[in-house]
């Protein structure tokens, strides 16, 4: 394959785009740079709110989870007939341990955004 031909060509200017050096990808990037930077300032407080309360409420959710399987868990294990699988309330035990550490750690996370 010769210096002009279709493969070459694409691959030259595939290293000058990727090289930046092609100033047309420059001005590209230079306005995306500027409109990240145009968001981040207009939006981001707003966004950093509503992140915010967007963890609280998942971590009252997971709380929720976490007393449902909780209480399930110990209710089932305290009325377990004889013949029935003693894991089960385990089981529930275990997820709403899970359920408590994803909850208490979304609010630690909405309390490390405010710092």
């Amino acid at each position: 394959m010769g210096q002009n031909s279709t493969p070459a060509r694409l691959g030259h200017s595939l290293g000058r785009l990727l090289a930046g050096r092609n100033p047309r990808a420059r001005r590209v990037g230079q306005w995306g740079r500027a409109g990240q930077t145009l968001l981040q300032q207009v939006f981001g407080q707003l966004l950093a709110a509503l992140r915010q309360i967007g963890l609280r409420i998942m971590g009252v959710l997971f709380l929720t989870f976490a007393l449902v399987f909780g209480i399930h868990g110990f209710t089932s294990w305290r009325h377990l007939p004889p013949n029935a699988n003693p894991a089960f309330p385990w089981i529930l035990m275990g997820l709403g341990l899970a359920f408590a550490y994803f909850g208490l750690s979304s609010f630690f996370r909405a309390l490390q955004g405010k710092r």
